[in-house]
């Protein structure tokens, strides 16, 4: 299998790296599925919650389509270094349990494990969207980066530990975060008007792969999954169960002027605390 733009192998190969868990009780999620295909090789990582595969071109030789393993991501790493220029395209092979890298006239041998061993893609066909949220990466990138510090690091917080992703109804996608203390939240694109608000409470190492992925694309989900279907590239992820907390948005201001409150209700907030100064002889900080 000729790899036909190493940069693009490169960069969708970081990708699924950045899926694989730093801890897992199961060896072979510290692997990724490479599977020859007619017109290139498919690379898939899981972590036992999302599975994400992407799909990268190539010129197969006869035999190669089918061909499967599951490699280690140190091996792969090691195989695969940042591009320099010129850049040079590598040639892959899997023969029985060897996967065979060509590379800048280097060979290298690396010993894998059988491609059954590695979780099952889940069916993207025996979905059904009750919800479709269009994305655009750089966009959700931005608002998910205001919001981040506010997830809840405590592993038992459930609907805490993400991000809440609710549409609004002029359209915008909000982000929410909260640990039960303090609350972060941002705007994000806009999908024209809509009826009803539908939400969908996503892992933080989601919204960190949704971040990285290229172009714009929409994400569908139901009561239990979230998923994306692309031409480059395929999602699955579960859902954190839970309803996240109804979120008010509030605004607590020292402002001489009336200005700031009005401007803040337009964009969103309900809950006021306008400090204002009737004698500055009175004690206390606030005069």
């Amino acid at each position: 299998m000729q790899i036909t733009d190493y940069r693009a192998f490169h960069a969708a190969l970081q990708t699924c790296l950045s899926v694989v868990p730093k801890r897992s009780p199961v060896p072979i999620l510290y692997s990724l599925r490479v599977e020859f295909r007619d017109q290139g090789v498919s690379l898939t990582a899981c972590d036992g919650e999302t599975y994400f595969r992407s799909f990268l071109a190539g010129q197969s030789e006869p035999g190669d389509a089918g061909k499967a393993l599951c490699v280690n991501v140190a091996d792969l790493r090691l195989a695969f270094p940042k591009p320099t220029k010129p850049v040079q395209e590598p040639a892959l092979d899997i023969c029985g349990t060897k996967f065979v890298v060509t590379l800048g006239g280097a060979r290298s041998v690396f010993e894998g494990n059988p491609a059954e061993d590695f979780p099952e893609f889940p069916k993207m066909e025996e979905l059904k969207p009750s919800a479709v949220f269009h994305l655009e990466p750089s966009e959700i990138k931005t608002a998910f980066a205001r919001v981040e510090h506010a997830v809840s690091p405590e592993v038992t917080r459930y609907a805490l530990n993400g991000v809440l992703l609710e549409r609004q109804k002029s359209g915008a996608i909000r982000l929410v975060a909260s640990d039960g203390k303090r609350l972060a939240w941002s705007l994000a694109g806009s999908e024209g008007a809509t009826p009803f608000k539908p939400r969908v409470i996503l892992r933080v190492e989601t919204m960190r792969l949704l971040s990285r992925l290229p172009g714009a694309f929409p994400l569908r989900s139901d009561k239990e999954f979230a998923w994306v279907q692309h031409p480059d590239f395929e999602l699955k992820t579960r859902q954190i169960a839970g309803e996240f907390p109804d979120v008010v948005i509030g605004l607590s201001t020292h402002s001489p002027e009336w200005q700031t409150s009005v401007a803040a209700y337009v964009l969103g907030a309900r809950i006021f605390e306008h400090h204002f100064t009737i004698d500055r002889t009175w004690k206390g900080t606030d005069n």
